[in-house]
C-alpha cells in the first residue's frame, strides 16, 4: 500500500511542475521544476520497491538478475519500463529552458507534456483492477480517472508553489486561480463519473461487495474526496470572490494548502484501495461479461431488500 501511495504522490508532484509551467504560468520556475524532479525520483524509487515486494511475496530473496528478468518478461515489468520512459521524458520537458521551446497552455511544450502524462498514467491503469478484469473500456475509464485526479492535484500543488503570491503578481494570481477553479470543477465531475463506473465494475455480487474490505477502503476514499471537494468549493465561492474584489490572498493561500494536503490523503487512500483485494475472481474470463449497469441494478435491488 505504501509503495503505491508514494508512486501516486510522486506522479502528482511531477505533474504539478508541468501544470505550473504549461498551464498556470506559461513559464519555467525553479521551485516547480525541483518539486517535479523530486516527484520523479519518488515515483521510480517506489515503483522498484513495489516490484521487489511483489517478488519477495513469491521467493525468499531477490537479486539483480531476477529483478531484471521480471522487468523484461512480465506485464508488470513492461508497465514499469513505460513509466521510466515517460517519466524521464516529462522531466526532460521540465528542464528545457523557456527560450528553447514554445511555452504557454496550448503550445507545443504543453501538448508534449500532456501526451507524456497520458503515457505515464497509463502505466498505472493497465495494472488496475478494472483493466485486468474488464478490458479496454475499464482501462480507459481508469486512465481518465487518473488524469482528472492528476490535473486537479497537480494544479493545486503547482499554484501553491508558483511565484504569484506577492502583491505585484496579483494579475497572474487571479488568472491562475480562475483557470484552476474551472478545471477543478470539471475534474470533480469526471472523477465522480469514472469513480462510480470503476466501483460498479467490482459490484457483481452485491452482498460480497458491501461486506468486503474493498468497499470499506472505497468509502474511506469517497469520504476524503467529499471533504476535499468542500475545501475546493470554499476556495471557489468564498476566497476567489474576495480576491477578485481586491481582498488579501492570504486566506486563499492557506485554504489551497489545506486542499493540497487533502488531495495527498486522497492519493494515499487510492493506494490503499488499489492494493485491496476485490470481492470476486479477478481472472479475465470471469470478468469478460461484466456490465456496470447490470451491477448497479443488482446493487439497488440488494439494498431494497
Amino acid at each position: 500500500m505504501l509503495d503505491k501511495s508514494v508512486m501516486l504522490i510522486g506522479a502528482a508532484l511531477l505533474l504539478s511542475a508541468g501544470c505550473a509551467r504549461y498551464w498556470l504560468l506559461g513559464r519555467q520556475t525553479s521551485a516547480a521544476t525541483t518539486v517535479g524532479l523530486i516527484g520523479l525520483v519518488a515515483l521510480l524509487g517506489a515503483s522498484l520497491l513495489d516490484v521487489r515486494a511483489t517478488l519477495l511475496a513469491l521467493v525468499p530473496t531477490v537479486d539483480a538478475a531476477l529483478l531484471w528478468r521480471y522487468l523484461t518478461t512480465t506485464g508488470h515489468g513492461a508497465a514499469l519500463q513505460a513509466r521510466l520512459v515517460f517519466g524521464t521524458a516529462l522531466a526532460a520537458l521540465l528542464l528545457v529552458p523557456d527560450e528553447a521551446t514554445r511555452t504557454g497552455r496550448i503550445a507545443g511544450g504543453g501538448l508534449a507534456f500532456l501526451a507524456g502524462t497520458l503515457g505515464l498514467l497509463s502505466s498505472f491503469s493497465v495494472l488496475s483492477h478494472g483493466a485486468v478484469m474488464s478490458g479496454r473500456w475499464a482501462l480507459v475509464s481508469d486512465l481518465v480517472h487518473f488524469l482528472a485526479a492528476g490535473v486537479w492535484a497537480g494544479g493545486v500543488v503547482g499554484l501553491s508553489l508558483a511565484p504569484v503570491w506577492e502583491p505585484v503578481a496579483r494579475d497572474s494570481l487571479v488568472a491562475a486561480v480562475r483557470r484552476l477553479s474551472t478545471v477543478g470543477l470539471v475534474a470533480v465531475g469526471v472523477l465522480a463519473l469514472t469513480g462510480t463506473l470503476n466501483g460498479l465494475l467490482q459490484a457483481r455480487d452485491p452482498g460480497s461487495f458491501l461486506a468486503s474490505g474493498y468497499f470499506g477502503a472505497l468509502m474511506v476514499k469517497v469520504g476524503i474526496v467529499a471533504v476535499t471537494v468542500a475545501a475546493a468549493a470554499l476556495n471557489r465561492f468564498r476566497f476567489l470572490p474576495r480576491l477578485l474584489a481586491g481582498g488579501s490572498a492570504a486566506s486563499l493561500r492557506r485554504s489551497l494548502a489545506v486542499e493540497a494536503v487533502l488531495l495527498a490523503l486522497v492519493l494515499l487512500a487510492s493506494g490503499w484501495l488499489s492494493t485491496t483485494a476485490v470481492p470476486h475472481d479477478m481472472t479475465p474470463a470471469a470478468g469478460s461479461a461484466v456490465n456496470p449497469i447490470d451491477n448497479a441494478a443488482r446493487l439497488i435491488e440488494h439494498l431494497r431488500r
